[in-house]
């Protein structure tokens, strides 16, 4: 299970992150905070990032 091998620099964080992993099933890349911003502005933006895009 590799899902369960967290990065150490996450330290306690890791347990978590993992939960948050498997409830957002966001890929764990090193950039989880960018990853989960994504996940929230594609929900409400119909993955488009809407903010930026007018059209």
């Amino acid at each position: 299970m590799k899902d369960l091998e967290l990065p150490s620099k996450f330290g306690s964080r890791g347990f978590v992150g993992q939960s948050v992993l498997k409830t957002y099933g966001v890929h764990w890349n090193g950039t989880f905070k960018a990853d989960f911003r994504r996940q929230e502005d594609s929900a409400s933006n119909n993955g488009y990032g809407g903010r930026d895009s007018s059209g």
